[in-house]
C-alpha cells in the first residue's frame, strides 16, 4: 500500500526569465515524493482569481492530491525568481499571498490524520496566524508519521522561536550550506552535532550544493560528492532530495540507499529549467 505524505505551506508561481513554472517548496516535495511511489497531497491556498485556476489546472495531471487545498480572497502567490551564472536562484517573495492565509481546516485536519509523514518549512510561517495553523496541522497527525522540517530559510521570514519550535516537532531537519551556520547562530548551538543533542532529530540531511551531501543521525553518517552535471537551475532541487530521501525511508530503505537516490534526483533536477518536468 502506498504511504500518504502530506506537504504544508506555499503554493505559487516561479516567475523565472524564461517565464511561470509551478513553485514553492511544499508543492515541490508533494511532486516529487509522488513521483517516488507515495500518494502525495499539498495543504495550501491559492486565490479566487486567473493565476489561481490557471494553477489548479496545471497541477492536476501531476498526481498531487488538492483534496485539501483552499481558496481564499487573497492573491495567489508568486515569487520573482533570478538566476546567476551557476543557475542559483534568488528570490523576490509577495508577501499577503493566498498561502500566508491557510486554515486548519476539517478537510486538513482529516487530511493530517491519514498521514504517514508530513513536510513543512519556515517560510509558511511568516506570519503568527499562520505559524500556529501550520503547528496545529503538524500536531494533528499520528504520532508516529514522519516529521519532516525542510527549513528553507528565506529572506528575513523566520525568528528563532519559529525554527525552534518546529525543531522541537521534527524527525528529520533539511538544510543546506547557508542554512546550517544561519540556524547556528539563530538558536546558539554548534554545529550539526548541536542540533542533535538538543533535538530528538532521526537525521540531519545537509546539502552542500556542487560539493557533497551528509546524513547524521545516532550512530548513522552517510556522504555523497554531488555528481558533476551541465546545470540548468537549481530551483527545486533540495525539494526534490528531501522528498525522494523521505519517501524511500518511509518504504523500509537504509539511509545510504535513500541518500543515493536523493542524489541522483537532485542531479536531474538540476539539468532542467525548473523543480517540475
Amino acid at each position: 500500500m502506498k504511504k500518504t505524505v502530506v506537504a504544508i505551506g506555499e503554493l505559487l508561481w516561479d516567475v523565472l526569465p524564461s517565464g511561470k513554472r509551478i513553485g514553492g517548496a511544499p508543492m515541490n516535495f508533494a511532486y516529487w515524493a509522488a513521483r517516488s511511489g507515495c500518494r502525495s497531497g499539498i495543504i495550501s491556498a491559492v486565490g479566487r482569481d486567473d493565476l489561481g485556476e490557471e494553477l489548479c489546472r496545471a497541477i492536476a495531471p501531476l498526481g498531487v492530491d488538492l483534496t485539501a487545498l483552499q481558496t481564499n480572497g487573497y492573491p495567489t502567490g508568486t515569487v520573482r525568481v533570478t538566476l546567476s551564472s551557476a543557475g542559483e536562484p534568488s528570490y523576490e517573495i509577495c508577501e499577503g499571498a493566498a498561502w500566508d492565509n491557510i486554515t486548519d481546516s476539517t478537510i486538513a485536519v482529516n487530511e493530517m490524520k491519514a498521514a504517514d509523514a508530513v513536510c513543512w518549512g519556515s517560510l509558511v510561517q511568516r506570519t503568527p496566524t499562520c505559524r500556529n495553523v501550520v503547528l496545529n496541522l503538524v500536531d494533528a497527525a499520528p504520532k508516529n508519521a514522519l516529521r519532516i522540517f525542510d527549513i528553507n530559510l528565506r529572506q528575513h521570514f523566520y525568528t528563532a522561536d519559529t525554527v525552534d519550535a518546529s525543531l522541537r516537532r521534527a524527525d528529520i531537519l533539511k538544510l543546506n550550506e547557508t542554512e546550517l551556520p544561519e540556524i547556528c547562530s539563530l538558536l546558539k548551538i554548534q554545529g550539526i552535532d548541536g542540533l542533535l543533542s538538543r533535538y530528538n532529530l532521526r537525521y540531519v540531511v545537509y546539502t552542500a550544493g556542487a560539493s557533497h551531501s551528509e546524513v547524521f543521525g545516532d550512530g548513522i553518517h552517510s556522504y555523497l560528492p554531488t555528481p558533476k552535471v551541465e546545470v540548468a537551475s537549481t530551483v527545486g532541487a533540495g525539494d526534490s532530495f528531501t522528498a525522494t530521501f523521505a519517501a524511500e525511508i518511509l518504504n523500509g530503505k537504509e539511509v545510504s540507499q535513500a541518500h543515493r537516490r536523493a542524489v541522483e534526483v537532485s542531479a536531474e533536477v538540476c539539468r532542467h529549467d525548473g523543480a517540475i518536468f
